[in-house]
């Protein structure tokens, strides 16, 4: 762990101190780069606050106004009965709190474990759970992990959403028709497509690389699909 995250951790314990004091939560986590351990000098603090019952806005203020020096105090979004997301910034660090409601956070859990929904931004949250540091309430937060268990169907669901094939001469603008060799040249190929050879550099935003014929350098770019090439 570098000197940044140390530095942010303790920050992040007064701030859960001072929520303790005047806001009561069930459970307070520290998420992102501090907790992991790969902050640098531009990182923010981010802490999820657990509540029952999400308090009156005046109970954050009170835990801001106790550690003394919070600027900026605004809220990222609209809040709601469940939750209340203000950021402000404090001994020079920008400050993200997320506080919601257990019950919306448990609901939230089984919308991905047993809706099995792949898009959902909400695995990034379940990904926080495993990887932050329990600042409060960590018997509560232990239990979440050991109830949440990435499920195979999950995974199958995942897999199917967003791995993707498609065909490799999509990607090789400029290179021609080849068998297979060895070395610059390269054969790639995929069922019923034809094979194409060029130098691995020919493949690349922006690279320059020597043309087929071998006269002279062009650039090679990614383009999708290339002119008159096959679809299917």
């Amino acid at each position: 762990m570098n000197e940044e995250s140390r530095h942010l951790q303790t920050l992040a314990r007064e701030l859960t101190d001072a929520y303790v004091e005047h806001a009561d939560p069930c459970a307070v986590l520290l998420t992102g780069s501090a907790a992991t351990g790969e902050a640098d000098r531009f990182s923010d603090l981010d802490l999820i606050v657990y509540h029952d019952a999400l308090p009156p806005e005046s109970a954050f203020a009170a835990a801001r106004e106790s550690v003394g020096g919070v600027t900026g105090a605004a809220v990222l979004a609209q809040p709601t009965e469940t939750e209340y997301p203000e950021v402000y910034t404090w001994r020079g660090v920008q400050c993200q709190v997320a506080h919601t409601t257990v019950s919306s956070w448990e609901r939230d859990l089984r919308s991905v474990l047993e809706d099995l929904v792949p898009e959902s931004p909400l695995q990034k949250a379940i990904s926080g759970l495993f990887e932050g540091i329990a600042l409060h309430g960590g018997d509560l937060i232990a239990k979440w992990q050991r109830e949440t268990v990435y499920p195979d169907a999950l995974a199958r669901a995942m897999v199917e959403h967003h791995w993707r094939f498609f065909p490799i001469w999509h990607l090789q603008e400029g290179c021609r028709p080849a068998t297979l060799r060895s070395g610059a040249g390269r054969r790639w190929s995929t069922p019923g497509s034809p094979s194409w050879a060029c130098s691995p550099a020919s493949i690349g935003s922006g690279s320059r690389a020597s043309s087929s014929s071998g006269s002279g350098s062009s650039s090679r770019r990614w383009k999708w699909p290339p002119p008159n090439s096959p679809t299917g």
